[in-house]
Formats: structure tokens, sequence, C-alpha cells
């Protein structure tokens, strides 16, 4: 899980694991000073859904996980709502795609400026390159820019406030 600021000396962490006998969950406060971990909870369940490392029933593997979460969340006294995970296998793929849109002119502190680059526009921009026709079993778990490119103009980490006619992903 990523972080969660419970207060200004700690912080909440979150694994999970996902095998193929059991579903595991682990809840933990880290102090933000000594970078020491307290367990807080853990739950596991029979792994479901699950068959030679893929998923063949999403529902019953989703019905695992939630029941190896909520055990955890009782133990510790603290509710999850993100997790971070890392997930492996033969069936884990990646794809490099590619979106591009024109940029709009746009309002901006009462004056008009030019294609300026917008969060609303990179958002659009990565809508584009998730846009790809996947077979039934596939679905798209993550998404991660590598570059931006505006105009001509490439290895762009962060476009926002940037002026450009068009702008890639």
């Amino acid at each position: 899980m990523k972080g969660i600021n419970m207060n200004t000396s700690t912080t909440l962490r979150v694994g999970l694991d996902i095998g193929s006998s059991f579903i595991s969950c682990a809840i933990a406060e880290k102090s933000n000073e000594t970078d020491e971990m307290k367990l807080m909870g853990i739950g596991r369940a029979p792994s479901a859904g699950l068959k030679n490392g893929s998923v063949v029933h999403r529902d019953k593997l989703m019905d695992a996980i939630e029941t190896a979460v909520k055990d955890a969340e009782l133990m510790s006294g603290h509710k999850v709502d993100k997790a971070v995970l890392s997930i492996s296998g033969v069936n884990i793929r990646s794809i490099n795609t590619q979106g591009a849109i024109a940029i709009q002119k746009s309002q901006h502190s009462s004056m008009f400026v030019e294609n300026e680059i917008t969060e609303n526009d990179v958002f659009r921009v990565m809508e584009m390159a998730r846009a790809l026709s996947l077979p039934p079993d596939r679905d798209i778990m993550h998404v991660l820019p590598q570059e931006y490119v505006i105009d001509t103009m490439d290895n762009i980490k962060d476009p926002v406030g940037m002026s450009g006619r068009r702008l890639e992903a």
C-alpha cells in the first residue's frame, strides 16, 4: 500500500501476496522518525480463482483478496483503501503503445495562453494510449508513461505548463 499518513509520526503500509495456495495481507505502521515497522494485523484466505498462475475466475479471486484484507483490517483496526502489489508470471505482458492529441487553446488567469498543456491534456493523451484492442482474456493492469513528446521535442517527463500544438505519450 502506498503510505497513508495516519499522523505526522507514522505511515501505514500494506503487503499483499497473491499466491497459488493462499492470499495473505499484512498491515504495518512505519515510524517516520526511525523507519521501524510494527506489524498491526494479518489476514489469510485460501486462494481461489487461480490456476497455474493465471486468473480463471476473477470474482472468486476478488472474494479471497477481500477476505484476507478484511481479516487484516479487523486485527489492525485500520481500513485499507489502496494497495500496491508486485505481480509476476508467464502470463504478464508489457505492451508499448502511443497516443497523440492536439493541444487546445486554454483560458489561464484571465488571459489567453496559446496551446498551454494542462493536466487534462495529459489525461486525454494517456487515455488515447490506453485505447487498444485486447483479447477478452486480457486486461490493462497499469499504464506507465515512458516519455512525452511535444511537437518534435522528446524525452519530456512532465509536459504540464509547457506549450505546443501536439502532445504524444
